[in-house]
Parts: C-alpha cells; sequence; structure tokens
C-alpha cells in the first residue's frame, strides 16, 4: 500500500487538514493558489497544516515560487520543469499542487511562405491520439484540450510555444528576417529541450543565435596583428570567405556558413564593423593593445572577458596551461590559427595514468560542452573534432588501466601522430600573451610582505566592540600588506592582494571592515582620493555584510551602501533599456530588434563613470555588495571602476579558472583584493593556485610549474602513502605562501569557545579521538527495514559477475535510502499525518528511533537542534511526523536562493529571517538543513546541538555544517550526534560510510582538504 492510502486510510478526522485548500489558477505567469485571508493566516501561525502549504512555502524559500498575501504565485518555467530531485518526487509535488499531468504530445510545424519574406508564418499544430490535429492555445504552463482539459508542457515545449506565440503576434511589417529566422531557431532549441516537434525542411539547416562577437587574433611576419570577428563553434577559416555577406550590408541579419545561419542583431552587427575598422594593429602598437584592448575594441560591443593584468608583457612563447583554454564560454580570443604544430589525434601520446586519464576525461566534456575542436592538455594540443573516435579510446585506456595495463613506452601509434618522444623534444608553440614567471617574482613579493608595519597606527577607537587577539593580528596582517599595495601601487611588481583562511566563525567579515576603515585613513594620510569598496559574495551572505557594518563602527567609515543585487537596489543602477551584458538575457536583448525605438547606443548596463554623474554606482566611499552571478553578468561595468579595496567572500565561488565569474574576478581593478574563504581548498590544489593566482598572480608560479612542485607528488604517491603526502605536500605550500594567507583555527585561537563534543552509536576505531560512544545512538534495523535491507544485498549477489559495476551503484543508493527509512526506496506519495502516525513513521526506522532518543533528551534541556539531511523527501516525511509529535512549526532550508530581503516587502522569509524565528522561539525548536544549503553563510548559535542525520560524504562540507553552531557568539557547549542504522549481523552502510570519513577527516590545519568519500570506495569496503 503506498504511504498516501495508508495516511488517508489513518487520517481520520484530520482528513480536512490536508486536503488541497488553494484554489489553483493558470495564468500568463504560471500557478496561482489563493486562499481566504483567515485561512492563509492560521496555516502561516501554524494553527493549521496542510502539506500543500508546506510544499509551497519550501518552494519560496528556494526561490521558486513567490509569495503573495494569501496565496503563492508558482512561475510557469518551474511547473514545466522538474520538481524535487526524480520523477516520483515530480509525480507527488504535482499531485499534491495539484498540477496537471503531463501528456505525451506531438507538434507539426506548417511554415507559409520563405523567412525573407514579410508573409512568413509558422502554424502549429498539436496531434491527439484521441482528437486528432488540433490548434494549438496556451495558458500558461499548460495547452488546452478538448472538454476544458489541460496538459501540462515540459521546458522544451513551454519555450517552442512561446517563441510562436510571441511570433503570431507580430505585425506583417515587424516579420524581418531576423524575426523569423529567430523564430525557427527557439523552435530547435525546443526540439533539443524535450519538445516533440516536426519542423519539415527547417531540420535541414541549423540556426544559430551567437552569444557574443569574439576576436581572432594573427600576427603576421612584420609582428604586427590582424583582427577578424570570432564566432563560437565556427573556425577563421569557414567564417574568412563569408564576411562579404554582411559588411557594407547594413540592413543584413544573417550570415549564412554552410548549413549554418548564424542571426545578428544589431549590436553584434555593429561589432563586426567595429572589428574591421580597425583590423590592422601595427607593430609598434602591439604591445599598447595587448595592455589595453578596449582603447582600440569597443568592449560593450566585442568579448574582450581575457582577464588582462600586470602579468601581461607581449607575446612570446605560451607555457600551456592544462585549464583556462577550455572555458565553457570560449573566452580565448587568440584561436586556433595560432597553433603551429598539428594537434595530437593518439590519446597513448598525452595520457600515461588513470588520473591523466581521469583529468582529460573531465577537461575533454569541457571542450565539448563549448564546440571546441581541439583542446590542451598538459602542454599538448589535442584533436577531438571526432568525438565518436576520442570517446572510444577513452573507454579503451579505462579497460586497460581497469586491468593493471599501464603505458611502457611501446604503444602502437597512428602513423599520423607524432610520438611521444617527438612531442618532448619539441614542446608545442603557440603565439600568444606571456606570463612572467613566479621565479622572478616570488621572492620579492615575499620581501615586501614581510617588511615591518606600525601596527598602534590602527585606530580601534572607531570600533563599537574590542576585538578578539586573534582578529587584533588579523587586522594588523591585512592593514600591513594593504600598506606596502598602495606604497608600490604604480609598480609593475607589487603587493595586488592576499587570501584570509581562517576557520569558519573567527570573524573574517569583521576583520574586512575594519581593515576597510584603515584602508581609507591610509589614503588620508598619502592624500588620496576615497576610492568605493566591492565585496562579492554568495547571495546568502549580502544581508550579512550589510548588518555587520551597522555593529561594528561607532561611526561607518561609507557613506551609504548598496546591495546591487534583483530586488533591492540594482535596478537604481541600472541603465534604461540596455540588458545585462551577459549571455544570459541575450535572447531578451534580442527582441528588442526591428522596433521603431531600436537599441539605445549605450555602451555599459550601469551607471559608472564620471560621465554617469549622480546616477554612478561608483561613488567615493560608497560600499557596493553583490553577488558572482551580478558580477558576471555586468562584468564590463564592475571591470570599469576603479575600486578600493574588493572582498571575495567565500572565495572558493571563484576557484575555477575556465568560469566567467572567475575571470572576471580576475580583470577587476583594484588597489587590493582580498580573498576571504574557510575551505581554501575544496576538492583538488587546483583550487588553491587558482585563488592565489587572483589574489597576488605568480606567487606560485604559473600552472604546470604549480602542477609539478605541488599536485605531480600526491598524484604519484602509493594507495597507501597518499593520506601522508597530503598532510606533507600541504604543509609545504601553506609555508610556501608566506604572508599571503592567514589561516588559524577555532581550537588555536579561542581557548574560550566553549567545548565541542561528538557523540556515535558505535565506537568504529580503537583509542577514537574527540569522538564519544552513546549508545542508543545506534539502533539495529528490524522489521520491513531489515528485510529490505538484506533483499538488496541478496539481489546484488545474484548479479555479481554480470553487471557488477552497475548493480553496486544501484545497491549502494538503495542501501543508503534503506538506512535512512525503508519509504525512501519504495516512495508513495506525501501526505499530513496524525500523532500517531508520526510515531509509527519514526518506528520504522533504527536511525529515527535514534533520533528521537536525542531529540526527547534536548527536548528536556529545552534547547535548540539543527537536523541535518540531503535527501528532499525525508526532509518533508520527517517536517510532517516531528511537527505532530513535538507541536511545532519546523522550517526547512535546503535553496540557495531567496535569502536577501525585497524591497517591495512582499517576499517570504528568507533563510536569515527563519533563523532569527527559529533561535527568538523560547525553549526546546528544531530545524531541518541540507548541510549543502547550510556550507555558506549562516550563523545559528541560538542552537547548540546538531544531528547529523544523513551524512554528506564531502568532510569538509559536513565540517561546515557544523561550524554553523561552533563559532564566535556560542555560549553554550555544543553536542554533535551521529546516529546509526545498525545491522545485526554484519557491518552496515553507515558505519562504512563512517569508517571512511574519519579517515578522511585528518587535514584540518593543513591547506589541503581531504577528498570526498567516492562510492567506489564504499562499494568496496561493502561488498569485496
Amino acid at each position: 500500500m503506498s504511504i498516501i492510502n495508508t495516511l488517508r486510510a489513518l487520517l481520520g478526522n484530520k482528513a480536512s487538514e490536508s486536503s488541497n485548500i488553494y484554489q489553483v489558477t493558470a495564468n500568463s505567469e504560471g500557478l496561482l493558489y489563493a486562499t481566504a485571508p483567515e485561512l492563509f493566516s492560521a496555516l502561516e501561525n501554524a494553527q493549521k497544516t496542510s502539506l500543500q502549504h508546506t510544499i509551497l512555502k519550501m518552494l519560496v524559500e528556494q526561490g521558486l515560487a513567490t509569495a503573495l498575501p494569501n496565496g503563492f504565485l508558482l512561475p510557469k518555467e518551474v511547473v514545466c520543469a522538474q520538481l524535487g530531485d526524480s520523477e516520483v518526487e515530480d509525480l507527488e509535488y504535482a499531485n499534491i499542487l495539484g498540477i496537471e499531468r503531463r501528456q505525451k504530445l506531438k507538434f507539426i510545424a506548417q511554415p507559409r511562405s520563405f523567412t525573407t519574406q514579410k508573409d512568413f508564418s509558422v502554424t502549429l499544430l498539436v496531434e491527439s491520439a484521441e482528437h486528432g490535429e488540433l490548434p494549438v492555445e496556451l495558458k500558461g504552463p499548460y495547452i488546452k484540450l478538448p472538454g476544458n482539459r489541460h496538459a501540462r508542457l515540459n521546458t522544451g515545449e513551454l519555450i517552442g510555444l512561446e517563441a510562436w506565440q510571441q511570433h503570431q503576434e507580430l505585425t506583417a511589417e515587424q516579420r524581418s528576417e531576423l524575426k523569423n529566422l529567430r523564430l525557427i531557431a527557439q523552435l530547435q532549441l525546443a526540439k533539443d529541450s524535450g519538445m516533440d516537434i516536426d519542423l519539415k525542411h527547417f531540420e535541414e539547416f541549423i540556426v544559430k543565435v551567437p552569444e557574443s562577437i569574439g576576436v581572432h587574433v594573427h600576427r603576421n611576419s612584420d609582428d604586427s596583428l590582424t583582427l577578424r570577428p570570432s564566432i563560437d563553434s565556427l573556425t577563421n577559416e569557414q567564417l574568412e570567405s563569408r564576411w562579404g555577406q554582411v559588411i557594407g550590408s547594413p540592413d543584413s541579419g544573417a550570415l549564412r556558413v554552410e548549413n549554418t545561419i548564424v542571426l545578428l542583431d544589431k549590436k553584434k552587427r555593429q561589432a563586426i564593423d567595429e572589428i574591421f575598422s580597425n583590423q590592422h594593429i601595427s607593430k609598434d602598437q602591439v604591445k599598447n593593445f595587448i595592455e589595453n584592448p578596449s582603447a582600440f575594441l569597443d568592449a560593450s560591443l566585442i568579448d574582450l572577458d581575457v582577464g588582462f593584468s600586470t602579468r601581461v608583457t607581449g607575446i612570446g612563447e605560451l607555457v600551456f596551461l592544462s585549464f583556462g583554454e577550455l572555458d565553457s564560454e570560449k573566452t580565448d580570443w587568440f584561436s586556433d590559427a595560432l597553433i603551429e604544430k598539428q594537434p595530437i589525434k593518439n590519446l597513448d601520446a598525452v595520457i600515461k595514468c588513470p588520473e591523466d586519464l581521469q583529468r582529460f576525461a573531465e577537461q575533454y566534456k569541457a571542450a565539448r560542452a563549448s564546440n571546441a575542436t581541439v583542446m590542451q592538455f598538459d602542454g599538448k594540443t589535442v584533436d577531438i573534432s571526432k568525438p565518436s573516435e576520442v570517446t572510444q579510446q577513452i573507454e579503451s585506456l579505462g579497460a586497460r588501466y581497469a586491468e593493471g595495463e599501464f603505458d611502457d613506452g611501446e604503444s602502437t601509434r597512428l602513423d599520423d601522430s607524432p610520438s611521444s618522444e617527438q612531442e618532448n623534444a619539441e614542446p608545442a608553440k603557440r603565439w600568444t600573451l606571456l606570463l612572467e614567471t613566479a621565479e622572478e617574482k616570488n621572492k620579492y613579493l615575499l620581501e615586501l610582505a614581510n617588511q615591518e608595519f606600525d601596527s598602534n597606527q590602527i585606530d580601534w577607537q572607531a570600533c563599537q566592540r574590542d576585538p578578539y587577539p586573534h582578529q587584533r593580528k588579523g587586522v594588523e596582517w591585512a592593514v600591513s600588506l594593504i600598506s606596502q599595495a598602495l606604497t608600490r601601487s604604480e609598480q609593475p611588481v607589487r603587493i595586488e592582494g592576499a587570501l584570509l583562511a581562517d576557520d569558519m566563525g573567527l570573524g573574517k567579515t569583521y576583520m574586512s571592515l575594519v581593515a576597510t576603515n584603515e584602508y581609507y585613513r591610509l589614503l588620508d594620510q598619502q592624500e588620496k582620493t576615497h576610492k568605493p569598496i566591492l565585496v562579492v559574495a554568495p547571495l546568502s551572505l549580502l544581508e550579512n555584510w550589510e548588518d555587520e557594518v551597522a555593529v561594528t563602527f561607532k561611526k561607518s567609515p561609507f557613506t551609504d551602501i548598496q546591495i546591487l543585487q534583483s530586488g533591492k537596489n540594482l535596478n537604481k543602477f541600472r541603465v534604461a533599456g540596455v540588458e545585462r551584458e551577459s549571455v544570459q538575457l541575450t535572447e531578451q536583448i534580442n527582441e528588442r530588434e526591428g522596433s521603431e525605438q531600436g537599441t539605445p547606443e549605450i555602451k555599459y548596463a550601469l551607471h559608472v563613470g564620471q560621465e554617469a554623474g549622480l546616477k554612478r554606482l561608483d561613488m567615493p566611499r560608497r560600499l557596493v555588495i553583490t553577488t558572482y552571478d551580478t558580477l558576471r553578468s555586468y562584468q564590463f561595468s564592475l571591470c570599469k571602476v576603479d575600486w578600493g579595496l574588493v572582498f571575495f567572500d567565500e572565495a572558493q565561488n571563484i576557484k575555477n579558472p575556465n568560469t566567467l565569474q572567475t575571470r572576471a574576478a580576475k580583470a577587476l581593478k583594484a588597489d587590493f583584493k582580498m580573498l576571504v574563504t574557510g575551505t581554501p581548498v575544496e576538492n583538488s590544489l587546483a583550487d588553491f593556485w587558482c585563488l592565489l593566482d587572483t589574489a597576488q598572480p605568480g606567487l606560485l608560479g604559473d600552472w604546470p610549474v604549480f602542477r609539478e612542485n605541488w599536485v605531480s607528488p600526491i598524484v604519484r604517491a602509493g594507495a597507501e602513502e597518499k593520506e601522508n603526502k597530503r598532510i606533507e605536500i600541504g604543509e609545504q605550500l601553506r609555508n610556501a605562501t608566506g604572508t599571503f594567507m592567514l589561516r588559524r583555527t577555532k581550537e588555536e585561537e579561542l581557548p574560550g569557545l566553549p567545548e565541542k563534543r561528538s557523540f556515535v552509536g558505535k565506537l568504529l576505531q580503537k583509542n577514537a579521538v574527540n569522538t564519544e560512544l552513546l549508545e542508543y545512538l545506534g539502533q539495529d534495523m528490524r522489521g520491513t527495514q531489515l528485510k529490505e535491507y538484506d533483499g538488496i544485498l541478496s539481489g546484488y549477489q545474484q548479479q555479481v559477475g554480470t553487471q557488477e559495476k552497475g548493480a553496486a551503484l544501484t545497491a549502494l543508493a538503495a542501501l543508503r535510502n534503506i538506512s535512512l527509512h525503508p519509504e525512501l526506496q519504495s516512495p508513495g506519495t506525501l501526505n499530513m499525518m496524525t500523532a500517531k502516525q508520526g510515531l509509527e513513521f519514526v518506528s520504522g526506522s533504527a536511525k529515527l528511533i535514534a533520533l528521537k532518543k536525542v531529540l526527547d533528551a534536548i527536548q528536556n534541556k529545552k534547547e535548540k537542534v539543527i537536523i541535518f539531511t540531503i535527501n528532499k523527501r525525508l526532509q518533508l516525511m520527517l517536517k510532517q511526523a516531528l511537527d505532530v509529535l513535538y507541536s511545532l512549526k519546523i522550517d526547512i532550508i535546503n535553496g540557495d536562493t531567496k535569502t536577501v530581503e525585497s524591497n517591495s516587502g512582499r517576499e517570504s522569509l528568507t533563510r536569515k529571517s527563519m533563523i532569527k524565528q527559529f533561535e527568538a522561539k523560547p525553549g526546546f525548536n528544531i530545524i531541518i538543513m541540507s548541510p549543502i544549503a547550510a556550507g555558506v553563510g549562516l550563523t545559528i548559535v541560538g542552537a547548540n546541538h546538531v544531528i547529523h542525520l544523513e551524512r554528506h560524504w564531502n568532510p569538509a562540507k559536513e565540517a561546515q555544517a557544523t561550524d554553523r553552531v561552533y563559532r564566535i557568539g556560542q555560549e553554550k557547549d555544543v553536542c554533535i550526534y551521529y546516529p546509526f542504522s545498525l545491522h545485526p549481523n554484519k557491518q552496515s552502510f553507515d558505519e562504512h560510510l563512517a569508517l571512511l570519513l574519519d579517515r578522511k577527516h585528518l587535514l584540518k590545519e593543513a591547506v589541503v582538504t581531504s577528498e570526498q568519500v567516492k562510492e567506489a570506495d564504499v562499494i568496496k569496503g561493502m561488498f569485496s
């Protein structure tokens, strides 16, 4: 029997509470959920309960729905996408929320006339098995069917039908070739996104809407440069003979290249004209062009996002980076024509071990996503123009390595591929920007950073609160480096930034703000202009920074604070009529083309610079707080500003050099950049290199040098010595970084912090440190849970030898679910619970029995607890059960959005305000959180108990979640609990995972963090 049927049978008098109490109406925006004001108030105050209301609130918290005065709006894009993490959850959510079912729909496009003609149109029909061909009629996320019925669209269908509807609304005069072809492009995109549509002859060619126009640079024999426009996925050779179609033809909006039609709106036509107008760069202007390309080309029209900095010294021979050349956005504008060697086709020439194969596969995936035909790997150029052949080679190498066969240097190679000896003897050459080497800079930079600084200069009287000793030292460290940066601001090699990598909870925001006040005092002493300050942070931290200013200073050092974010102050600084500079809203920009007004001739989307007058964002002494997404979306405007200090909070967001936000971060101009993060390495040492390369370029060398010095020793280490080698390398690297990184832990710096105790349901290692046994945390599985668990193990054993790998992964996922609760393995439909049903639900899982025992003990102490679990279905079921068992209104925090209050005041609770409510309730209270959502920007010192019900497989993520409560401001001893579902006769899944996590959790004080536990690790332990 499904959960829904079981619960309905038992609901009795509570049945009315679980019914759909909202009236659901479809409109052009999505689905509107409305109810009577008094009923809505009762639901909000927990006087009445409704699973429908709970899920809608959860969607609001995730940023997927909008709260209204007496209900909610579920946008059509959300309705058409998958709700929840699986098809099963999608069906459950749709059933509870009263969303119409999906139906298998087939669409037929019937074009009329030619795309060059004003009378061009497309008739769309939907084919129904029951009713035959029907005309299409949209209603928000639905399509109308006969009999007043509706079907829910998928994402592809929504894209296609909305594009078709918009085209239908155009007058004949508005139906230009550009508009007509754009409809075809959108229908092709819709088909790729899941719309079953017959496009007739329009399937014979591709209509492409380029995200941006880049620059192809060719070095001539006389050392001058020739510039040509570049378009993603098309080579210079393909384009060179086609530019005549558009040059000198201002009305031409389409470029035909073989079977591809490239749509060029007004702005992209201007970009092409701009490049051809400046196509020749003389030899004596090359250096100026490299240092300041925007002086030659309009950056508001052309993609110049190459992250130029003082590292650039000229054109020369490049030592290839193994990443950075693979940016999925194709921002590298020194393209394939500059590569002098023939690309390698045989992967044996570049892949020597399983680790190489894994790295190559990951980079290959990124390169293919950007439609690249060649890629760079470990300094060599690899031909990936034939994906099927590359994939076959990857699989073949994987099979060889799985059998223990490594390259012995005797492998047979393709005749047209250079041998590995030839490759090593003659490194691949390519003319491009040459980075100054770290060897020339490192010693000088370390000497600058270590110069003495008079700490007595710092004005602590400006602060409302006295600093902790470690915070005093932290501010002195930051101000010393900032002072050195200002003193040598005009020097080509100078101090540019640093990494504040203190443990979570030591007050990094406080130290950053005090350092900012001292920066302004230094500017006063040097009679320099007071520049604006920029803070880039995850969305969840924007309010934290604003609030921290108010509690840090007696008088704010800033003239004002502006949160550059939608719903706050972003619109105030937007240039009217100009969309975001990023590619994300290209289609909305394109929709303006062809109108009578046209697109305003404005270069930047934000008001910046002196010409903006009083509207300018970059006012002196202004604090601008924004997100990484906004930085990416408005990078040209923000990179135009001469910032004083730039702070990157949770700087691990720019650990990947291939992302636009990382490149934008590197391109920002500032007196000093401070990267703030408690986890300088989350996955690999490449993270650490990228962060330091953003803060202080060249300090640790370019990537190939860094990889050889710091990464390769770990890769080459044997399995048994790898963890020790990680610790050794981490300590060495921390020393080599010197003063440019400050890293302290709470245990070192806060001896007065309350005690932190960890409790487990079973001691898995002798002489376990900082871990105590709490016997009731380990409960034996029984009944249905044990039967299903054993059934999975038995079923797996029967499949061994046939499809072992797939069977092991399937079995592992099932054991993980069953260990939490057997209902997760064979789910029915969610519904509300009575107290009796809640108790029955808890009793069905050994781990939940242990959980309830802990909760009862915490309730007796009248204290607060956070329950961490990842599975969203379990979160909902747990909330229903615990709400009725403890008479609470438990919130679930999951999403990465909806973390900033809107100026309109209409938004629902943000995460921060939900936590305030949780902490404000007197006595016992529970909140359910995902460790992923809790990893950034939350301080919850009102709780002093943490239960890791479902453990994250990355020890760093789990530690981040725990440290939400164990930080400055915590006044009570903190207790961490790890419940176990135990097997009566063998080691259980929970025990295996805990053992692996314990082994990984060794490197807190080193730069290097431990690896995430992998599925293969657990499979090896459980099934071998």
